[in-house]
């Protein structure tokens, strides 16, 4: 695993990838295997450090990583490049990428307009036969962008779609639409 992120990290160096991903089991593992994918999770950390980009987690539901964070920052990573992928509206620690159902989204948009937290808009679809309506589809997130317009946080879009990437990445998102 860790001579895969080594493989993926020679992408960014090459600025054909901003970001690596990473993670750990969100099941019942052996400790040994709890263990080794904690080691590789912070193989990725270092990674990003080193080639300055960001580190996507793919990990346990949970509103506090700050562990995971604290690793980021002892390996010269910065904890806001660090993103939880699949996360509720509220999380310590990492950035959250938050699934973009309705209650998690205003919760999201709550702490970005009130305590500056930011956040981004994910909907993880799976194009699966087999698992039709898995998860939200891709035509989610516009729709929830809309409706947040429609709430009147306009501050929680751009937080979402412009100051947390620009944090994040180190992209501009507003150059892409011209």
């Amino acid at each position: 695993m860790q001579a895969g992120l080594d493989a993926a990290a020679s992408y960014v160096a090459d600025g054909q990838a901003l970001a690596l991903k990473s993670g750990r089991p969100h099941y019942e593992v052996p400790d040994a295997v709890w263990d080794a994918s904690n080691a590789v999770l912070r193989h990725a950390l270092a990674l990003g450090a080193e080639y300055d980009c960001a580190v996507q987690l793919h990990t346990e539901a949970s509103e506090d990583l700050t562990e995971i964070a604290e690793w980021a920052e002892e390996r010269g990573l910065a904890s806001h490049r660090v993103v939880k992928h699949y996360a509720g509206g509220r999380l310590a620690g990492p950035t959250p990428s938050v699934m973009s159902d309705k209650d998690r989204l205003t919760e999201a948009a709550e702490r970005a307009e009130t305590v500056e937290e930011p956040f981004l808009m994910e909907t993880d679809f799976v194009d699966d036969p087999d698992r039709p309506g898995a998860v939200l589809g891709p035509k989610t997130v516009p729709r929830r962008v809309r409706w947040l317009r429609e709430e009147g946080r306009e501050g929680a879009i751009e937080t979402a779609h412009v100051e947390t990437p620009a944090a994040v990445y180190d992209i501009d998102t507003r150059a892409t639409l011209g």
